[in-house]
């Protein structure tokens, strides 16, 4: 039997105004600076400006639906179980 390793996966969302790259940024130094496992982390957000380039960015949008149908809703959290975020 061969012993598999994982990768973890920090996720973060960030859409709109409420949190800034700044902000996104500062979780990303946190979280890699504390966390001692080999991990991924991942922003998926609708504005990649001025994220740290060594953040992996998923694209938020929801093509089918008018933002404003999501942007306050759930919807956007949906993104999370998307299986091509790697």
């Amino acid at each position: 039997m061969t012993e598999t390793s994982c990768k973890a996966c920090v996720l973060c969302m960030k859409w709109g105004t409420p949190f800034s790259a700044h902000d996104v940024n500062m979780l990303f130094a946190a979280v890699r600076d504390h966390l001692p496992v080999d991990h991924d982390f991942i922003c998926i957000t609708d504005d990649t400006t001025g994220l740290d380039p060594a953040i992996k960015t998923h694209a938020l949008s929801f093509p089918q639906l008018d933002q404003s149908e999501w942007v306050h809703g759930k919807w956007p959290k949906l993104l999370m179980f998307d299986r091509r975020i790697v």
